[in-house]
């Protein structure tokens, strides 16, 4: 009995060497256009070691809807606060600076642009009605990314599903999501709202939205 127990407790010390081994630092060029859709997405950096960190300095993070340009992929080691993972990745640039993203956390595509969901609660998997799916990951005012997709009268719509921590494609009614710059500034500005106590800066965000030209389901109630 000894001798099995010691057999298994070998096997699964070998699971965790192999599962965190290191994984080589690889990378090839790419092109495309790039939108983060996790809030708060890590903006990793490439560390002496070969491993994708955080760079005490250069790292930061990125609100979804940020837009950037894809200039490589890699597969590489990532060290994070959860330990030692392998991790895929697209080398980007944004305002000017180099990163590296996870690609379960952004859309990459040609034409991808920002979008957000502003109305409606029709969801579907396909684009037709009788694909409708209950979607509560999927709320109004998700932001999330388009690609100029049309089909029919939906939209391809991409956004991060925080419950299952990787991006998800479905298919809303046109009337139902918007690129509109506007609209996702007023979204911006909701935010720092939601984010503020101080009732002048309230005020302030609340006129600078009202007096937009944002979608009204964006505008807030003063009273």
């Amino acid at each position: 009995m000894k001798k099995i127990v010691s057999v298994i407790l070998a096997a699964l010390a070998f699971s965790f060497c192999a599962a965190a081994e290191d994984v080589p630092f690889s990378e090839s060029k790419s092109k495309g256009n790039g939108v983060i859709l996790r809030q708060g997405c890590v903006l990793w950096n490439k560390a002496d070691d070969g491993k994708i960190k955080w760079v005490s300095g250069k790292s930061g993070n990125a609100d979804a809807g940020k837009t950037f340009t894809v200039s490589s992929e890699a597969t590489a080691t990532l060290v994070s606060s959860s330990g030692e993972s392998k991790g895929n990745f697209y080398g980007i640039e944004l305002d000017g600076k180099s990163y590296y993203v996870l690609k379960s956390q952004v859309w990459v595509s040609d034409n991808a642009k920002p979008a957000i969901k502003i109305r409606g609660n029709v969801v579907c998997r396909r684009p037709l009605l009788s694909s409708f799916l209950e979607e509560p990951a999927l709320k109004n005012l998700t932001i999330g990314a388009v690609d100029g997709e049309t089909k029919g009268n939906f939209k391809v719509f991409h956004y991060y599903n925080t419950a299952k921590y990787l991006v998800e494609t479905v298919y809303i009614p046109v009337d139902s999501v918007s690129d509109s710059k506007a609209d996702l500034e007023a979204v911006e500005l909701r935010a720092k709202l939601d984010a503020t106590k101080d009732a002048d800066l309230k005020a302030k965000l609340i006129d600078m939205i009202n007096t937009s030209a944002c979608a009204d389901e964006l505008k807030i109630n003063w009273n």
